[in-house]
């Protein structure tokens, strides 16, 4: 049962850590080589400034569902240390 709870918590970090480098790696990636991110907003905003912008949440938002996911498989590893599986 634990080898299934590090495994599930494995998979978990994995799947954040994929979330994060494809949210975070193409600003950098699409600011140097590309142009894509060059036009105005109508507040005289780039769409570089808005995709910055938008990271800060996003990183919030992944932070707190690997805090929730986390809590429930700490709870779960208690639960099987205490013998009630």
């Amino acid at each position: 049962m634990v080898d299934t709870l590090a495994r599930r918590r494995m998979r978990l970090v994995a799947v954040l850590s994929v979330l994060i480098c494809v949210v975070f790696f193409p600003l950098p990636v699409l600011g140097q080589f590309t142009g894509a991110l060059d036009g105005l907003t109508g507040g005289g905003l780039t769409w570089a400034w808005i995709y910055a912008f938008a990271q800060f949440p996003a990183a919030l938002a992944v932070a707190a569902w690997y805090a929730a996911r986390a809590r429930r498989l700490d709870q779960a590893v208690e639960l099987v240390r205490e013998g009630r599986s």
